[in-house]
């Protein structure tokens, strides 16, 4: 199970690689190639050290994944569909309610949802009125209910 990494632990722990990798044991020492540089796969002429911030955001969208897909085998999305989705839908619930972490799952929503082919099928997996199958994005938001004539 990966977890958050807050964006200042993110900068200290990258500040601690750069250190050692420019330093060693010394004190002195100052960077001979950029920081994304060296972050490149080693193919790319990097040394294949990983970008931490952006490995924690495929982390974090591997769980929105399983969540889009129901994957009902993870402890973690059935506790996630009962007690903060409900009847609700992961495209259409609020952001800001539930803990920091879950509120920073859901903001990564929009970087990929241009990823996601929706198919619809029975309406098992996907909500006609709550998914974004439609490029006009969830029908709910252009449709709210008692807006009828």
């Amino acid at each position: 199970m990966a977890f958050i990494l807050p964006k200042r632990v993110i900068r200290e722990v990258e500040k601690r690689l750069r250190s050692f990798l420019w330093k060693g044991t010394s004190n002195v020492g100052y960077p001979k190639v950029a920081w994304h540089l060296v972050c490149r796969p080693i193919e790319d002429s990097g040394q294949g050290i990983r970008d931490i911030l952006a490995l924690n955001k495929a982390l974090m969208s591997r769980h929105l994944w399983n969540v889009i897909n129901g994957n009902c085998a993870s402890i973690w999305v059935n506790w996630i569909f009962h007690t903060r989705l409900r009847v609700k839908s992961i495209w259409t619930v609020n952001n800001k309610s539930g803990s920091w972490g879950w509120r920073k799952i859901l903001r990564l929503r929009h970087a990929l949802l241009p990823h996601i082919d929706f198919k619809i099928g029975d309406g098992d997996l996907l909500s006609l009125w709550h998914d974004p199958w439609h490029s006009l994005g969830p029908l709910i938001l252009r449709f709210p209910r008692g807006q009828g004539s």
